[in-house]
């Protein structure tokens, strides 16, 4: 079985596009703000990558379950850089199409170990 090195791309390339992106916020912003933007992607990064390492599905659900939500906070937070003017449309845009393909990537790939463990356990029965 081979864990989704896309995913892991994927996010880590989130991660550097959001770094890159801290330049264009205001000193006071990038410091309280922007900083637990940054937190929720490493964060990210981290869950998938360590959903490459374990071996058992319950914990991979574990990991990407985690992985999901760290998105959806970042989703939320760069939603109100963007409404408060802190985050141009087009960063927006560009940046949100690429959280919902990850968040996309990561639900397939729980659904799939969640199927796996269903078979597992059926097997067991």
């Amino acid at each position: 079985m081979s864990d989704n090195p896309g995913a892991l791309k994927d996010s880590y390339n989130i991660l550097s596009k959001l770094c890159a992106l801290i330049s264009k916020f205001s000193k006071d912003f990038r410091y309280s703000f922007w900083e637990k933007i940054e937190n929720y992607a490493i964060d990210t990064v981290a869950e998938i990558s360590l959903t490459t390492k374990v071996f058992w599905f319950e914990e991979k659900i574990q990991h990407l379950s985690t992985a999901k939500k760290d998105v959806e906070i970042i989703n939320i937070l760069l939603k109100v850089c963007h409404d408060s003017n802190k985050l141009s449309h087009k960063d927006y845009d560009e940046i949100n199409n690429d959280l919902n393909e990850l968040f996309n990537q990561i639900t397939k790939r729980e659904s799939f170990c969640r199927i796996k463990l269903k078979e597992r356990s059926d097997l067991l029965k």
